[in-house]
């Protein structure tokens, strides 16, 4: 007989979403799910980029979390869990900002102008609001409520060098109050594993963990625990380094959130 949980049917794909299902009868009750916020870098087929564009910023850290799909649904296919991530790129528009964020829609880059949102006007940009950034949430919700996780593993990827800033790190985890102990827990794991990892580094949690936040909020009355991964794009581009960062991250995943 299968776990109620895995008898719920949940829905595949959305505008800007998709879930997999990596869970079976052996793990029924997984309370973890992985999300990819900056999955690709694929647009919509009414969009294209411009010579610019694809020279600057389609194949680069600013069209998408370079090497961050590939970690997070390898975690999920091992941990088998949820996994929820976009189909497009974070240039149309930034699942994992605020709807007020001047980062929503991205203008520039490296000094240079973003042509797929140069010239973009309001209507267009509740336009893409309305299709694609909301039906990550309408995915994001059903998730909530039929799998009603307790814990929440964001995964993304940071460049070494941003803009001139050096970033000497290899994990970050990324936090806000109310899952910190959490967090410090993981990130001690990590350093035991040999790992450079830092608290809220190259980012600050607190501010920057769109969705995570919304689903650690989601429901007050099952507390939940959520963190930010920030992977170092160098290491997951090298396939023998990620492939032991993969496996060490999932041991210490398991440990603390008991998953056999």
């Amino acid at each position: 007989m299968l776990s109620p949980k895995l008898e719920q049917q949940l829905r595949t794909d959305y505008d800007n979403a998709r879930i997999v299902d990596y869970r079976d009868s052996s793990n029924p009750n997984n309370e973890v799910i992985i999300t990819c916020e900056h999955a690709t870098n694929i647009l919509p087929e009414e969009y294209s980029w411009s010579e610019a564009d694809k020279r600057y910023f389609e194949n680069e850290h600013w069209g998408s979390d370079i090497g961050a799909f590939d970690m997070a649904n390898a975690l999920a296919a091992e941990l088998k869990c949820i996994f929820v991530h976009t189909l497009y790129s974070r240039l149309l528009i930034d699942t994992n900002r605020s709807l007020v964020a001047d980062t929503l829609f991205r203008r520039a880059g490296d000094g240079r102008t973003v042509g797929l949102n140069k010239d973009m006007d309001f209507d267009e940009e509740q336009t893409r609001i309305t299709r694609y950034y909301v039906s990550y949430y309408e995915a994001l919700r059903e998730v909530s409520i039929k799998v009603n996780p307790s814990y929440i593993l964001s995964v993304h990827s940071f460049t070494p060098n941003y803009q001139g800033d050096i970033r000497p790190m290899e994990i970050g985890v990324l936090c806000s109050h109310d899952s910190a102990d959490f967090a410090h827990d993981l990130n001690e794991g990590l350093k035991e594993k040999g790992y450079v990892s830092e608290i809220n580094a190259p980012y600050d949690g607190v501010t920057t963990m769109g969705a995570v936040k919304s689903l650690v909020c989601g429901r007050q009355c099952h507390p939940r625990e959520g963190i930010t991964f920030e992977f170092r794009n160098d290491i997951l581009m090298d396939k023998e380094k990620s492939s032991v960062l993969k496996m060490n991250t999932v041991d210490v995943i398991k440990n603390l959130c008991n998953i056999n």
